[in-house]
């Protein structure tokens, strides 16, 4: 009996989840509407079935058209006519709204950051790129750490020899020590437009490359200071060592 009342609600769900039926019943209540009202009416019963055949199914004719023809030739309209326009309709609004979205890419992409977005886009990448260091000098200290504790397992000989070979710092390239120097000339900071002037032409990248070997070594910084419009770098304690045991 269980599996029974469990087979009935399940065809009954698939009836009703069923486009046909579901679209045949709204039309056959949009039909009639009226034998709705007259059901659901505060009249007697014998008052209702006296307007439902004088009101609303008054003949056999009516009976036929209203409760099953009508309904069924707007479900047919509405299934098989309505997706056609429907189609088009939704093609057009798609498009549009398309345009509109690449119209106003269009604008965003032309329209200049202000002030304030210029100042935080510099701020996240400073902040990305310290952080970024910070994850550097973690990884060069746990390296070191990890070498003190192999240290005590090389023989004698071979410390003495690394101990010789690593005494000398090594010196930097020309140009990133000029660079160098010239940041430790100034008493805070120096802004990059000093150190890679506007015509530097072709030289340019070279030296954006070699700045960026000293910032990548830990030897400078660069922030972004309020009121001025560009980024200044300054000496670390890795550079200052540097220009100290390296004068000239």
């Amino acid at each position: 009996m269980i599996d029974l009342v469990k087979q009935l609600r399940s065809q009954i769900k698939e009836r009703a989840a069923s486009p046909l039926l579901a679209t045949f019943v709204i039309s056959w209540v949009l039909w009639n509407y009226r034998f709705l009202v007259i059901l659901f009416s505060d009249a007697s019963i014998s008052q209702i079935f006296d307007l439902i055949d004088t009101q609303h199914f008054n003949s056999g004719l009516t009976v036929f058209c209203r409760g099953v023809l009508y309904p069924l030739l707007t479900t047919i309209v509405y299934i098989y006519l309505y997706p056609y326009p429907a189609k088009y309709v939704y093609s057009y609004t798609a498009r549009k709204q398309k345009e509109l979205h690449e119209l106003k890419q269009k604008i965003e992409d032309q329209t200049p950051l202000t002030l304030e977005e210029s100042r935080a886009i510099r701020y996240e990448r400073f902040k990305v790129e310290e952080e970024y260091q910070e994850r550097l000098n973690r990884k060069d200290e746990e390296i070191r750490r990890l070498k003190s504790e192999l240290h005590p397992m090389v023989p004698k000989e071979k410390r003495q020899v690394a101990t010789t070979q690593t005494g000398n710092q090594v010196r930097l390239p020309h140009e990133q020590e000029r660079l160098l120097r010239k940041i430790a000339g100034t008493p805070d900071y120096l802004p990059i437009s000093s150190l890679i002037p506007d015509n530097a032409g072709d030289n340019r990248i070279n030296m954006e490359y070699n700045l960026g070997e000293l910032d990548r070594k830990g030897l400078v910084k660069y922030k972004n200071v309020p009121g001025l419009y560009e980024d200044v770098y300054y000496l670390t304690h890795s550079g200052k060592e540097y220009i100290v045991k390296n004068p000239f």
